[in-house]
């Protein structure tokens, strides 16, 4: 009955970019079309003149994208590298404190089962060792004419002295992290003193229990970029970086189910220093797209929420699907703060595609989302005080009795989203969404699949 109260539409009648640069999102049970519809309006927004980041997490979409957008380079562990310690030690503002921020929420996307964070105390320590360990290696080759690589950063950490005693041995003076001091030393005696004060007499001196978590939790966060697929693509002589990225259409082809952990923490790291250089951009530029599916995996609510909530002055287009808001909550950690988290990113996204949906949590927010109406209702009956006599057969001595209501009613009610077309063959490859774009009206929308 709600579909009378709107209008069927095409997405390229929906969204210019500066309504998209309000943040677009789609939700759908698995198989409803969110990627159908998600690539459909990508290329909309293409044709306007924008410029697409798209984030791979299944294995065939890169080449579903590469077809779509042939001018888009095709990010592959093999075709390009980018240096992100070099990137973010020698950009202009770039810090090892901003690197090592970084490292930290990878660690917790990585490794996030529950809504528990890490205390302080083993967080900041974390950080520390690892601040250290960019600023030494970057300073060192530097000197050198060289880059520093995450595997002489983790070289570094893992041969820092446990005891006093160990830091005072010719033992480790031929380690990496003695070498490296030492060579910086030569150039720098002042500078060395920091790294002497932190790696020699600091960390040998909290005891083992603290000092091993330090070291583990600091190593833990940059092990994908030591070992693995993907090593070789973040060291050596960058070849792109996100400010090129915000000039051409880049398909990031590091799919988690081919290249695991390493492929997310790659795909994550990309996505937030893209999102921190689209909002650092100064004067004239083009719109960009940030593009992820299956966003669950993907996201950071901290970091999401901080650049969906400024983007639009930026020109950024945050565009992502996921299935429902108990997949995304049970993503963020699951518990009471993945719940405000998760309500909070959903609605930072002002363009709502909701499609074809079974989850009922879901299905009651997007009806209360869309909002409810004042409905009348009327009701009759008719009073006899006495028994009619026998010949008034048509209840002319009946006295009527009037009533009318009004009551709050959903615009769209729960389970009309669970009839919504999700393409296939058995709905002639079409798929229906409810389009939602944050005013007062809504509007279904169909996506062909053929």
């Amino acid at each position: 009955m709600f579909f009378l109260k709107t209008r069927t539409s095409k997405a390229e009648q929906l969204l210019s970019l500066r309504q998209a640069s309000l943040g677009c999102v789609f939700t759908g049970r698995i198989g409803s079309g969110k990627s159908t519809g998600l690539r459909q309006v990508l290329k909309f927004l293409e044709e306007q003149g924008a410029y697409l980041c798209i984030c791979c997490i299944k294995p065939d979409e890169a080449d579903v994208m590469g077809e779509l957008f042939p001018d888009a380079v095709k990010f592959t562990p093999s075709s390009h590298k980018f240096n992100l310690l070099d990137y973010e030690m020698s950009r202009e503002g770039g810090s090892s404190s901003n690197l090592a921020a970084f490292h930290d929420d990878l660690s917790e996307v990585l490794t996030r089962a529950d809504s528990q964070k890490q205390e302080a105390f083993w967080k900041g320590g974390a950080h520390d060792t690892l601040t250290h360990a960019f600023e030494l290696a970057h300073h060192v080759r530097k000197l050198q004419g060289k880059q520093a690589t995450y595997s002489e950063v983790y070289d570094i950490i893992m041969t820092s002295p446990q005891s006093l005693v160990a830091a005072a041995s010719p033992e480790f003076r031929k380690s990496p992290c003695g070498i490296f001091i030492e060579a910086l030393g030569r150039h720098d005696p002042a500078l060395a003193e920091k790294y002497c004060d932190w790696f020699m007499k600091r960390m040998p001196s909290i005891g083992d229990k603290a000092r091993g978590a330090f070291v583990t939790q600091s190593l833990n966060s940059i092990k994908p970029f030591v070992h693995g697929p993907i090593a070789e693509t973040v060291n050596g002589q960058s070849t792109i970086t996100p400010e090129t990225m915000m000039g051409q259409h880049t398909i990031l082809a590091f799919d988690t189910l081919t290249y695991g952990v390493s492929g997310l923490a790659f795909n994550l790291m990309v996505s937030w220093l893209c999102m921190e250089c689209v909002l650092r951009r100064k004067g004239d530029f083009p719109y960009f797209a940030l593009v992820r599916d299956e966003y669950h995996q993907l996201a950071h609510a901290e970091r999401d929420v901080r650049t969906q909530a400024v983007g639009r002055s930026q020109k950024f287009i945050g565009i992502n699907a996921f299935q429902s808001l108990p997949v995304l909550e049970a993503a963020l950690g699951g518990g009471l703060e993945a719940q405000t988290q998760s309500k909070a990113l959903y609605g930072l996204h002002v363009n709502k595609f909701m499609m074809s949906q079974n989850c009922h949590v879901t299905n009651d927010f997007n009806s209360m989302v869309i909002g409810q109406e004042k409905r009348m209702f009327f009701s009759g009956s008719q009073n006899q005080s006495q028994e009619l006599p026998w010949y008034d057969v048509l209840g002319v001595g009946a006295a009527p009795n009037f009533g009318y209501s009004q009551q709050w009613h959903y615009r769209v009610p729960p389970t009309a989203f669970m009839g919504l077309r999700a393409g296939g063959p058995d709905n002639d490859w079409t798929c229906d969404a409810i389009y939602h774009c944050g005013l007062d009206g809504y509007e279904t929308v169909s996506f062909k699949q053929r």
